[in-house]
């Protein structure tokens, strides 16, 4: 089973890194993002009631001297300002925020690519702990030279869960402050077990989308079961041809779209369940720029004109109405603060998501979720098994 699920793993990176260093024609990078745009999450408002930091609000980061910082910081990385490859600089932007909110002492990230991640953690965070975990590692990603930095990649690669994290980070307080960046398309829910279960007290999930693709016309779109999933309506992918939600299923998925089945809806919301009861804070960041609502949900539509924009991915059959999230960048402020015209593939955003987390696991609710009917347990060593 694990040489199966490494083997899946490592073509979808294949995939994945394909895509990162091709070179897009216009008219097949619009035709990528707008599949990208549908994929993402709708508006998280059953996890309206947890909290949400001061330093996330889209007041406090729609500053201008925080925008020109950051424009000037992504000029300067290695890959380029106009290569996309990993995360959008939506996310780029979000990830900078939190880490310099935050100043963690220790950073994991777990998936690496071609090491953009990596760079704008040292950036972030000149003296912090980073370990970095990947599968495979591009040979002309950026490398951090520090001593600081620890590569879980290749032959040493190892999962998140796998890791003795209390033997690699014996300070309590430091993992309780530390951040697990999470780059890697898999459950959120299984995620947040294994990060409690570390010690950890906050994470990124940088995969925050939902909707999926169809696999032979458009295969493109969310895979894996995400935070967004769990705390927006309407269910992404229900079953049943009748709006009776006791027959409902939702469409679980981890290990970056390699483990998939339909749960129940009531399992579906123990996953919530046990996500809301270990959340102390919970925020999906804002888009400097929302490249997504600038080219495919312009407000100036009539509505025929919106009704001829018939979405790739839906909500079972129904098309879902443009988010209401604004971006914190005009088009204008874009393109002066960037030099001039960058990708819009570069632009996306799928409302990256921060999350606080409570110490300690809740055993009852967490044997109610789908991890745990997929095996998933804390095993020796602090670490947790293989699933799914």
């Amino acid at each position: 089973m694990l040489f199966v699920l490494v083997s899946s793993l490592l073509y979808v990176y294949t995939q994945a890194h394909t895509m990162c260093t091709a070179e897009l024609s216009p008219s097949r990078e619009l035709r990528l993002l707008h599949k990208w745009c549908e994929a993402r999450g709708d508006e998280p408002t059953r996890c309206a009631g947890v909290g949400a930091p001061n330093w996330a609000s889209q007041a406090t980061l729609n500053d201008s001297a925080t925008h020109l910082e950051f424009a000037r910081l992504l000029l300067s990385r290695p890959m380029g300002v106009k290569e996309y490859c990993g995360m959008s600089i939506n996310h780029v932007f979000a990830l900078w925020t939190t880490l310099r909110a935050l100043q963690p002492p220790v950073v994991v990230e777990s998936g690496v690519l071609k090491g953009q991640g990596t760079w704008l953690i040292r950036q972030a965070l000149p003296t912090a702990r980073i370990f970095s975990i990947d599968p495979v590692l591009l040979k002309d990603a950026w490398r951090d030279p520090s001593p600081l930095t620890t590569y879980f990649t290749g032959a040493k690669f190892a999962d998140f869960g796998a890791h003795d994290w209390v033997n690699l980070v014996p300070a309590r307080a430091d993992r309780a402050r530390g951040i697990v960046v999470l780059d890697d398309h898999m459950s959120a829910v299984r995620r947040v077990a294994e990060i409690i279960s570390a010690g950890f007290g906050h994470t990124f999930y940088e995969d925050n989308w939902k909707y999926f693709g169809n696999r032979q016309r458009s295969p493109i779109g969310s895979d894996c079961y995400s935070f967004n999933t769990m705390c927006s309506r309407p269910l992404p992918l229900p079953l049943t041809q009748t709006n009776d939600a006791s027959n409902a299923s939702v469409l679980y998925k981890d290990h970056f779209g390699a483990t998939q089945l339909h749960i129940p809806l009531t399992e579906h919301e123990a996953n919530l369940a046990f996500v809301l009861a270990h959340g102390l804070e919970y925020v999906e960041l804002p888009a400097l720029f929302d490249m997504c609502s600038h080219l495919f949900h312009p407000p100036t539509l009539s509505k025929a004109q919106s009704e001829r924009q018939r979405p790739l991915f839906a909500a079972g059959r129904q098309p879902r109405p443009p988010r209401s999230r604004a971006s914190l960048l005009t088009h204008s402020g874009m393109v002066s603060l960037f030099g001039g015209r960058v990708e819009p593939i570069s632009w996306s955003s799928y409302y990256p998501a921060y999350v606080r987390l409570s110490p300690g696991l809740d055993t009852t609710l967490l044997q109610q979720t789908t991890p745990w009917r997929l095996g998933c347990r804390p095993g020796s060593l602090h670490s947790w098994t293989r699933c799914g």
